[in-house]
């Protein structure tokens, strides 16, 4: 299972721009998992396994695991991004 293009997308937006996600994304990157059952919808929840596992092998460690991670990450250093742009194409599929 891959992860849906709406979350992708909303990854990428988060990531690359700074631009907050959904509340149920939201959680699931501040590693909250009640707020994240609570948010989710059936296709988000359903997918939370496989964005887990891309947060893990590609993102910055700097931008989810924490509620104080994710609210830090628009200070971040866009200057090393190699890991980052291999999870991107994972997402998009190439």
């Amino acid at each position: 299972m891959a992860v849906p293009e709406n979350i992708s997308g909303a990854l990428v937006r988060y990531i690359v721009d700074g631009l907050k996600p959904g509340s149920g994304l939201s959680a699931i990157l501040s590693n909250d998992l009640k707020e994240a059952i609570a948010c989710c919808d059936d296709d988000s929840w359903d997918s939370v396994r496989e964005v887990v596992r891309w947060l893990y092998h590609y993102a910055p460690t700097d931008c989810y695991g924490s509620a104080e991670k994710v609210q830090a990450w628009d200070q971040r250093d866009l200057t090393s991004f190699a890991t980052l742009q291999d999870g991107l194409a994972v997402l998009n599929g190439q």
